[in-house]
């Protein structure tokens, strides 16, 4: 039976974002728990999110970009759940930074 997902933009708190770097740190060779706590800080102060979530709201995917500078969207963290890889998912997760960044651009512009 094959899983159903979400996808979608939001904002992530501080404690939701540490606790992903800590559990994908393997992922990111995260060196100090200093690093990771000024990262966390960071995303969760600035940047909005493409999450992929399961069904019970685990966390699958995300994309953190920052969007304040219109037109264009710096992505500054990208990671899937490892037995998702492979199957198109970013590309998924980006179409959402970009329709993000296109209908700001369209409001701003309307």
């Amino acid at each position: 039976m094959r899983e159903e997902y979400s996808i979608q933009i939001e904002l992530m708190s501080y404690d939701e974002i540490h606790v992903h770097l800590q559990e994908s740190s393997e992922d990111f060779s995260l060196r100090t728990e200093q690093f990771l706590n000024d990262y966390a800080h960071k995303l969760a102060t600035n940047a909005e999110f493409v999450t992929l979530r399961s069904k019970d709201d685990r966390l699958m995917g995300v994309v953190a970009f920052y969007g304040n500078v219109h037109p264009f969207a710096y992505v500054t963290h990208v990671w899937v759940a490892n037995f998702l890889r492979g199957g198109g998912i970013v590309e998924k997760c980006l179409n959402g930074v970009w329709r993000n960044v296109e209908s700001d651009v369209l409001k701003l512009s309307a």
